[in-house]
């Protein structure tokens, strides 16, 4: 399994970049700074977790995801080609627009960054990005919000806005990337699943999806 992403599926890339991640981050699972921007497991860990992967793909005592091949085709012939790819990118980039774009202008780029997602994307693809517009970021400073500026969720509906679009035309470069590449299974919807768990988050046992993993908020400040 191959992951290729930012902060949400980070396997220790940031670590590596700007050097090691202190406590709290890893403290929830690991019991120490496990390299990562969170103090939990990831979507990759919880999938590499799955007994089964799919037909073909058994379980290991190595905590990995293996491929049962044919004697007469080694693995290093088939490489990446039955392997599980991850792409999770996109939400560090509508980020970054929301503080230096209008609404509007980031809406029009867009496309620049589908364009620029695809071309390097010339194997397999699953993902899109999630609901901004509920990260703890979004939401932890607004205060007194007009009427029609949160959703029945607590997020912030305008954001939220900004990732349907950015997915709804990533969707479309998806679909004519599988004409591209037939042999590939991509697969797709980050943002329903995500956004799903928030809107049944007591059914599901958070206790506040909102709220940061790592660190509190004490008078207006961030610890």
């Amino acid at each position: 399994m191959y992951n290729f992403g930012d902060s949400d599926s980070d396997t220790g890339g940031g670590s590596a970049a700007f050097g090691p991640v202190p406590t709290p981050n890893g403290d929830n699972f690991f019991h120490k700074p496990a390299g990562r921007g969170g103090d939990g497991r990831l979507p990759v860990d919880l999938i590499a977790a799955i007994p089964e992967c799919k037909p073909g793909f058994n379980w290991s005592e190595f905590g990995e995801c293996q491929v049962s091949l044919p004697e007469k085709e080694p693995a290093k012939a088939l490489g990446i080609l039955l392997a599980i790819s991850t792409f999770d990118i996109g939400q560090n980039d509508l980020s970054a627009g929301f503080k230096s774009m209008s609404y509007e202008q980031l809406r029009a780029f867009i496309p620049n960054i589908v364009n620029q997602f695809t071309a390097g994307i010339q194997d397999t693809l699953d993902t899109n990005t999630g609901p901004l517009g509920c990260l703890p970021w979004s939401v932890m400073y607004i205060r007194n919000p007009p009427p029609g500026t949160l959703d029945q969720s607590g997020c912030l509906k305008a954001r939220n806005d900004i990732a349907v679009e950015f997915n709804k035309q990533l969707k479309q470069a998806v679909m004519e990337l599988r004409t591209q590449l037939p042999q590939a299974a991509l697969t797709y919807d980050l943002y329903g699943a995500r956004h799903g768990l928030i809107s049944h988050d007591k059914e599901q046992g958070f206790v506040d999806p909102l709220v940061r993993c790592c660190g509190a908020r004490v008078n207006d400040y961030n610890v």
